[in-house]
């Protein structure tokens, strides 16, 4: 009778080789279609949130959402599915404003349970894969749940011209534009909203000039949008720990940005000094951008990320 005979130690380790051989030649695709599913998904998002935009914009008679409140500002749930009711009285960020077109619960500070955080990272506005948002333990659950992973342009009437390259929205070296003192839509008020202190909201008007050219809403490390030089100086916001726009003060001063630029791509090593950056040169560029008109694009490089917030090329 025929004895069956089994595999020698030398044709298993073959085997094995083989199949590491063929996992180590697999693994980069596997893991390039990854990233381009999560790009696409992304941008999907993205062009939603623009449509959310456009519904607000057509309730409130032409006027765009605010980037950001920064006194309290009473949003009403009570027509959601939540039960009970939910009316927040507090900051708002843009996304509260769009999450009623968007999503059926509370988003970004209004979120006060843990079903509540898991159905806003759920929803678009939450809705880049690749983002897994700010590891920060003074949020319950331990990610700071106000930082979706997506920016606002709070400033829709940057010209070539204006303002200086290197001027932060909110510097003291801000020059004000004449007549229209703090205008950047992140708005205050000392008087429960008879008068707005500071900032002002924008007619959906002002983003439309250039809406081809102008970003609305991007990939970026804060709620805000905002860019400088193109290239820090001295290493790249690193987004994942607390808040990275609070560790602005490990960058120049020219080299203040916060489009997450390596979201899509491959993020390059880590820095030691200064901390909470990346080093440059180095990774892959790729990050994803909603301009004012509707469209995404994915941009490979920084110049047209810092064209698409101010409205020119750097320098």
């Amino acid at each position: 009778m025929r004895r069956d005979r089994a595999f020698t130690l030398v044709e298993l380790l073959v085997v094995i080789g083989i199949i590491a051989l063929l996992i180590s030649i697999l693994l980069p695709a596997l893991q390039s279609a990854r990233r381009a599913a999560e790009t696409v998904k992304c941008a999907s998002s993205l062009r939603e949130i623009g449509m959310a935009m456009a519904s607000y914009v057509n309730d409130n008679k032409g006027w765009a959402c605010p980037a950001k409140t920064a006194s309290n500002y009473s949003i009403s749930y009570t027509n959601w599915a939540k039960k009970p009711p939910l009316t927040y009285n507090g900051q708002q960020y843009w996304f509260n404003f769009l999450s009623k077109y968007t999503t059926r619960t509370a988003v970004g500070a209004a979120v006060t349970t843990a079903q509540d955080r898991a159905a806003a990272r759920a929803s678009l506005l939450w809705g880049c894969p690749a983002w897994t948002g700010y590891v920060d333990n003074g949020y319950t659950g331990g990610i700071n749940y106000s930082q979706t992973g997506y920016g606002f342009n709070a400033f829709p009437e940057y010209t070539a011209s204006y303002p200086a390259k290197n001027v932060l929205l909110g510097d003291s070296g801000f020059t004000q534009i004449p007549g229209d003192p703090n205008a950047i839509s992140v708005v205050n008020t000392a008087d429960s909203w008879a008068t707005i202190s500071t900032g002002r909201w924008y007619k959906w008007s002002k983003y439309g000039i250039q809406g081809q050219e102008r970003a609305l809403v991007s990939d970026c490390i804060f709620w805000l949008l905002e860019a400088m030089s193109p290239v820090p100086t001295n290493g790249w916001p690193y987004p994942g720990e607390n808040s990275g726009y609070n560790k602005q003060n490990t960058w120049t001063a020219d080299g203040q940005t916060l489009y997450d630029v390596y979201r899509h791509g491959k993020y390059p090593t880590v820095n030691t000094t200064p901390a909470y950056t990346f080093k440059i040169p180095g990774g892959k560029i790729s990050y994803n951008v909603l301009f004012c008109d509707g469209h995404v694009s994915n941009l490979i490089d920084y110049e047209s990320g810092y064209r698409a917030a101010r409205m020119r090329f750097p320098g």
